[in-house]
Parts: structure tokens; C-alpha cells; sequence
């Protein structure tokens, strides 16, 4: 650590513009990149520090956050944390996280992360995981009727931010973990008009398909369940 401290002093004596904090090998965990970063900013608080970390561990994100809480005001990114091995921090998480956590505008309009992210997948041929935070298909899916019924009530009581903050969308499905209030918000999304009257009886046929299936149902499965109550 005494190697950093006098590496920032030189820096900052040289005229250095910035001095990158690099997890060359995502060998670190938060708090050692959060005491490392803030003992170089001590020792040269003039100095612009940046952070890049790699994935290996599962901790790019959570790295270079913990940068940013030690001092550093630049993080290298790449879209859906495409990089050598198991990647980098990845744009959307560390973009949303610095403003929506932190407070801290980054001039960037989040609305257009998620199509950036397809965009991405469009030219790179590298497929986005369908349940990559904030904008995979499934980042905003959620088949709890507790949690339906939160996000009914007000959606900020149970997510973290509003799909349509990353210009992502929405989207339950039915398991055995759903209910009255799933089912509900489920229909809705697929254009279905149920009366709530029907919803109970609805339910029982759409238990009873989850029940014998044992996976959760599709669009059309749904759809045939609504007809066969209503039959």
C-alpha cells in the first residue's frame, strides 16, 4: 500500500491527469479496492483516480462502486460488461447505480441502455443473458404474488428503479409462486380483459396447469386457460 501512496504522490507532483486503478485479474473484493483507492487519494487528494475491474469473481460492479465511494470519478465500462474473460464492470449497472444510489448525474440518457444492449447483441452476435440486470428480458419478470401485489401498489416499494428508467419493460409470469395478483397483472400484459369476479376461478385452472406442468405456463397456455374458464 506504501507502493500506491508514493505512486499517487509522484503522480500528482508529475501533473499526471489521472491515475487508473486497475483489477487486472478481478482478484479483489470491494473492500480492498474501496482502502487501496481511499489511502491513494489521502496520500494525493488532488488526483484524479479511475477504476477498472474485471468479473471474474462476480465483482466488477461491486469494485468499482466501492472506488467510486473511496474517491475515485471514473470507471471504465463496457456494454453488457463484454471483455476478456469473464468481462468488466458493465455500463448499465455502474450508470445506474451512480445515479440512482449515489446521486450523481452522469449525463447519460438511461432510457437508451437497453436498446443499446440489443443493438449490441445485433453487431456482436454475443447474445445478451435473458436475466442480465436492467436490460435482459427477464430483469423486470417476477412470478411472486407478494411482490405483484407491491408492485401494484407502488412499484418503487419492491424494485429498485422503473423498467422504463433503461427503456426496458415490464413482464410477469405464472408459477407456483403466483396468486390472484399475478395472474391479475399477467392477463393484463398479454391483452386479456377478465372481470375481477372471475379472477378466483381463473386461478384454480391455472393452478391446476402449473400443478401438472411443473414449469410456468405461456401466452397461449394462458389464453386457453381463460377460455376454459369461461366455458
Amino acid at each position: 500500500i506504501e507502493f500506491l501512496r508514493n505512486l499517487g504522490r509522484a503522480c500528482a507532483r508529475a501533473g499526471v491527469y489521472a491515475l487508473n486503478f486497475v483489477d487486472a485479474a478481478g482478484s479483489m473484493g470491494p473492500a480492498a479496492c474501496r482502502y487501496a483507492v481511499s489511502e491513494v487519494k489521502k496520500a494525493a487528494p488532488g488526483l484524479t483516480l479511475g477504476m477498472h475491474t474485471h468479473n471474474d469473481l462476480g465483482l466488477a460492479t461491486a469494485n468499482a462502486l466501492a472506488g467510486v465511494e473511496a474517491g475515485a470519478s471514473q470507471v471504465d465500462v463496457t456494454i453488457n460488461g463484454a471483455g476478456a474473460r469473464a468481462g468488466n464492470a458493465t455500463m448499465a449497472e455502474i450508470v445506474v447505480a451512480i445515479e440512482s444510489l449515489y446521486g450523481i448525474p452522469t449525463g447519460i440518457d438511461l432510457s437508451k441502455l437497453t436498446s443499446l444492449s440489443s443493438l449490441f447483441e445485433e453487431l456482436s452476435r454475443w447474445s445478451t443473458p435473458k436475466d442480465k440486470p436492467l436490460v435482459g428480458d427477464y430483469a423486470f419478470s417476477d412470478a411472486s404474488d407478494t411482490h405483484s401485489f407491491l408492485l401494484e401498489a407502488d412499484a418503487l416499494l419492491f424494485a429498485p428503479v422503473r423498467p422504463e428508467l433503461v427503456g426496458n419493460k415490464r413482464r410477469s409470469h405464472l408459477d407456483l409462486k403466483s396468486g390472484i395478483n399475478t395472474l391479475r397483472m399477467r392477463v393484463r400484459e398479454i391483452g386479456l380483459t377478465v372481470p375481477e369476479e372471475t379472477l378466483p376461478r381463473l386461478w384454480e385452472h391455472v393452478a391446476h396447469e402449473l400443478g401438472v406442468k411443473r414449469r410456468a405456463l405461456t401466452e397461449e397456455e394462458i389464453r386457453a386457460c381463460v377460455t376454459g374458464a369461461h366455458s
